[in-house]
């Protein structure tokens, strides 16, 4: 059976962005929360990295590693974009509220988090059949 073939016996609905809870220690919180994070789409991914990136005379001059984070954070975790969060801690930025209430390792688990769901991965013919 071909691609076509394949993907024709696909009902739409059955498409689903992967998605997990990721639940956290925060330190400067002193408590543990539950952060419902997506999948990031190709598209959204690339903007966020292509922003990231300062070129000069043609060649990478820096890597702006925190924006790729938190911007892709924000993408796959949208509770985070919340007004009425950034209002209640007094961030005028969601940018801002994610610096104040997590420490840079929470900050790189929950980007490591929505790369794994965003991510490619091999499957073996026996997860395929079972």
């Amino acid at each position: 059976m071909n691609l076509v073939e394949q993907l024709l016996k696909i009902d739409k609905g059955e498409i689903e962005v992967p998605k997990t809870v990721k639940k956290m220690y925060c330190k400067k919180l002193k408590q543990t929360l539950e952060f419902e994070c997506v999948a990031v789409d190709a598209e959204k991914a690339s903007e966020i990295q292509s922003n990231s990136i300062e070129l000069a005379n043609s060649e990478i001059s820096e890597m702006k590693l925190f924006e790729l984070k938190v911007f892709t954070i924000l993408a796959g975790c949208k509770e985070l974009k919340s007004k009425e969060l950034r209002e209640h801690f007094g961030a005028p930025t969601s940018v801002e509220l994610i610096k104040l209430i997590l420490t840079g390792g929470e900050i790189d688990e929950l980007y490591n988090t929505i790369n794994d769901l965003s991510a490619y991965k091999e499957v073996e013919e026996k997860d395929i059949k079972n």
